[in-house]
């Protein structure tokens, strides 16, 4: 390995298939060469992993932290008053959830709840999604 200017020069070996994916992601035109697209998949492997290490990390407080004695009502009222803006009188209206730009295909067509849901007819006094569009 040479090294010069903060950077090291090294020899890899590739399979010819990998050889010419290479060559068409640079010809492409994304990259400048071989090395900037081997840099590119290097900080993204590196993101990646930074990532899963904090989403692992967060498991393991979630485990070590025991049993909540929170309900999901409880905690989804949480959110929603986290999330939702207070409507006039103290109390939240109910409005659709497309204000949150979820994705399209978060979640499948085939759930009757999540139908309920996207519909976007809270009914805070019953904890439940009623199923219905929300008053205008």
């Amino acid at each position: 390995m040479e090294t010069d200017m903060g950077t090291v020069r090294r020899t890899i070996t590739l399979t010819d298939q990998q050889d010419r994916w290479i060559a068409a992601r640079t010809a492409a035109g994304g990259f400048a060469d071989d090395s900037e697209y081997i840099r590119d998949l290097i900080r993204r492997d590196q993101e990646q992993n930074a990532r899963f290490q904090a989403l692992e990390a967060a498991i393991r407080e979630g485990i070590d932290s025991g049993v909540s004695d929170r309900t999901v009502p409880g905690i989804m009222e949480e959110v929603e008053a986290r999330l939702l803006p207070p409507a006039g009188r103290g109390e939240r209206e109910s409005v659709p959830l497309g204000h949150l730009h979820l994705p399209d295909d978060l979640f499948d067509g085939d759930d009757p709840a999540q139908a309920a849901i996207d519909a976007g007819d809270r009914n805070d006094a019953l904890g439940i999604w009623r199923g219905r569009a929300a008053a205008s």
